[in-house]
């Protein structure tokens, strides 16, 4: 791994000049676990004289950008997502690309144009191939759009292709939720999907959601403080959690 000095540096740059676009990715994952995101980023920016002009190349930017989900960032993010799909060379790498910015306008709160883009993912890519694509578009519909019914349909085609993904159980539970159908169906996925390895800590929100809005408050305060025990302290649902839990234990 190289370090975070001036002759990584300037390794860094020179091999940014030559690098062929397979190891573009390593590279940028080098200089992220050398300089973080913000100060890696930084960096970058100031060796723009030395950036390879390929799609790979702003495609692996474009996805550094997106992970800090800053307003600046999520807009670079976008702009070089858009460069990398301009000149990519076929309908595979662009339907990729478009998953990659479907995410980015969900994370902008641009959701109609993430629906979108994931759309444009499904038909150049085929559904069986893009399950992950079909479950992002079933939280979309469901979280932010308000169209339970299309984000039921979606997540049941993702669920049929991953059917142990604990993000996808996830999915399929909330969305019968939003649909308003809190029954059985809907709490085994969810038990299931806090039961898989590295279940995320919005399992267990969905899950104690259902249980307080089924009469079963104890259930709810249960899975509430688990949601609150795994949640980052900057992340915006720790409020949300907290507000949740604070309801169910007066």
């Amino acid at each position: 791994q190289l370090k975070k000095t001036k002759e990584g540096e300037d390794l860094f740059k020179e091999t940014l000049t030559t690098a062929t676009p397979n190891e573009l990715p390593f590279i940028l994952d080098q200089m992220q676990k050398a300089f973080g995101d913000k100060e890696g980023v930084a960096k970058l920016e100031s060796w723009k004289d030395a950036w390879p002009k390929t799609w790979e190349f702003y495609a692996s930017l474009g996805e550094w950008y997106a992970k800090t989900k800053t307003p600046e960032s999520l807009k670079k993010s976008l702009e070089m997502l858009n460069k990398a799909v301009a000149d990519a060379p076929s309908d595979a790498a662009r339907g990729q690309l478009n998953i990659l910015l479907g995410m980015t306008y969900q994370d902008s709160k641009d959701f109609k144009k993430a629906e979108e883009m994931y759309l444009d993912a499904i038909k150049m890519l085929g559904e069986k191939n893009v399950p992950q694509c079909l479950n992002n578009l079933a939280y979309l519909y469901a979280n932010d759009m308000n169209n339970p019914t299309e984000a039921v349909k979606y997540a049941k085609k993702a669920l049929a292709l991953m059917p142990e993904n604990v993000n996808v159980l996830d999915t399929y539970g909330w969305t019968l939720i939003k649909a308003g159908q809190l029954d059985k169906t809907a709490e085994d996925a969810l038990l299931r999907a806090i039961a898989g390895e590295n279940s995320p800590f919005i399992c267990r929100y969905h899950l104690g959601y259902l249980y307080e809005k089924t009469g079963r408050p104890a259930e709810a305060k249960t899975q509430y403080k688990a949601g609150l025990d795994m949640v980052p302290a900057d992340d915006p649902m720790r409020a949300t959690l907290q507000e949740s839990y604070d309801r169910v234990n007066k």
